[in-house]
C-alpha cells in the first residue's frame, strides 16, 4: 500500500486555510502560499478546501423589518464574516425625497430601507472594492406580484446610484452590489408580458411614447431583464 508523506509546512498551511473564518482571509492565505506548498496539496486537500471556500463565500444573513405595518424579509448573501449581523431600518418617503434620490414623488416609492451589516461593537462591515454581495428585498409582503417591473436606487456615502430595472421573481427583488446603506425600490410605468418573443435580428412594433422591457431567458429558465427601450420618433419600431 502506498503511503503519502505530507510535509509539516503543508499541513500547517492546510490547517490555516481550513480554519479561515472569511473568504478574504482564505484568499489572502492562499495568495501568500509559496507555489511549492500549493503543489503538495493532495486531491483530497483541494476538494475540502474548495468546499470550504464555497461555504464562506456564500454566507447568508437575514432580518425582518416592519415597513408601514408590513413585515418584510431582507437577506444579504456573499463573502460575509460569520460574526456580523444584519440590521435593517425603514426609511421614510420624506427622507428619500430629501436625500436627492431620482424620485419625483412619494407615490413612486414601494419601500425604502437602511441596510447594514454590523459587528458586535456596531462598526460596519462593507465589501471591499471589486467585491459584490446579493441584497434581496421582500416584495410579496407588500403585495407586489412576480413579474412586476421595479427600479432600485442606492445611496452610499454621498453617491446615489440609480440601478437598471428589475423583475420581481420568487416574491423578491435582488441586486448584486458593492455597498450597503439606503436602498429605495420604486415603481415604473413599464410592464412585462410573458410570452412575447422576438427572433434574433427581429423587429417589434411599438407606438410612439411607449416603453417596453426586453429580457432574455437563459438556460435556467428564469427571465432576466436586459434593457428598456422607448419609442421617441415616428418610426415606431425597434431593431436589435
Amino acid at each position: 500500500e502506498n503511503v503519502i508523506l505530507i510535509a509539516p509546512e503543508v499541513t500547517v498551511a492546510y490547517e490555516k486555510l481550513k480554519n479561515a473564518e472569511t473568504a478574504r482571509e482564505f484568499e489572502e492565505i492562499w495568495e501568500n502560499l509559496p507555489e511549492d506548498i500549493r503543489n503538495q496539496f493532495t486531491p483530497k486537500h483541494i476538494e475540502i478546501l474548495d468546499k470550504k471556500h464555497e461555504e464562506i463565500s456564500n454566507v447568508e444573513k437575514n432580518c425582518t423589518v416592519d415597513y408601514n405595518g408590513k413585515i418584510l424579509n431582507v437577506s444579504v448573501t456573499g463573502a460575509i464574516p460569520a460574526n456580523v449581523e444584519l440590521f435593517v431600518e425603514p426609511v421614510s418617503a420624506e427622507t428619500v425625497l430629501a436625500e436627492g434620490f431620482d424620485v419625483k414623488n412619494a407615490t413612486e416609492i414601494i419601500t425604502a430601507l437602511d441596510i447594514k451589516l454590523l459587528y458586535g461593537d456596531y462598526t460596519e462591515w462593507q465589501p471591499e472594492e471589486g467585491e459584490r454581495i446579493a441584497v434581496s428585498i421582500d416584495m410579496a409582503s407588500l403585495g407586489i406580484p412576480d413579474e412586476t417591473v421595479v427600479r432600485l436606487h442606492h445611496k452610499h456615502g454621498d453617491d446615489i446610484e440609480k440601478f437598471e430595472i428589475f423583475l420581481v421573481l420568487d416574491g423578491k427583488v435582488t441586486v448584486y452590489t458593492g455597498g450597503l446603506s439606503i436602498y429605495a425600490v420604486t415603481s415604473t410605468n413599464s410592464t412585462v408580458r410573458q410570452g412575447d418573443t422576438i427572433d434574433a435580428n427581429g423587429t417589434i412594433e411599438m407606438t410612439v411614447g411607449q416603453e417596453k422591457i426586453f429580457y432574455f431567458t437563459p438556460p435556467t429558465g428564469r427571465n432576466v431583464s436586459v434593457g428598456t427601450w422607448e419609442v421617441t420618433d415616428t418610426s415606431g419600431a425597434i431593431h436589435y
